[in-house]
């Protein structure tokens, strides 16, 4: 697996929070809040959510590929031009599985 270039996890980081900060803005997200830190005393805030993601580097994302993502064990999608699906498994081999 190749690594993240810098740019590319900056964005991806800014993308993740900005996307993240704005859900948070609307009242449906304020209340459910409200309503997890009443009924679990335990919620996330924005500020250390934003901090969580902004501490990422691209060991840990790295590391993260490495354990979770096995292209080993990943299904096979084909969609050829007429928008027909061939979907096929297959094990490391190539035999279908």
């Amino acid at each position: 697996m190749e690594p993240l270039q810098d740019a590319e996890l900056f964005r991806a980081k800014k993308s993740i929070t900005g996307r993240y900060l704005i859900a948070e803005d609307y009242p449906e997200a304020i209340i459910s809040r409200l309503a997890s830190k009443h009924m679990y005393q335990d919620v996330v805030d924005p500020d250390s959510f934003v901090d969580g993601i902004r501490a990422v580097t691209m060991e840990d994302v790295l590391d993260f590929a490495q354990t979770y993502l096995n292209t080993d064990k990943m299904p096979f999608i084909q969609v050829n031009r007429e928008g027909n699906t061939v979907s096929m498994d297959t094990d490391k081999e190539g035999r279908s599985a």
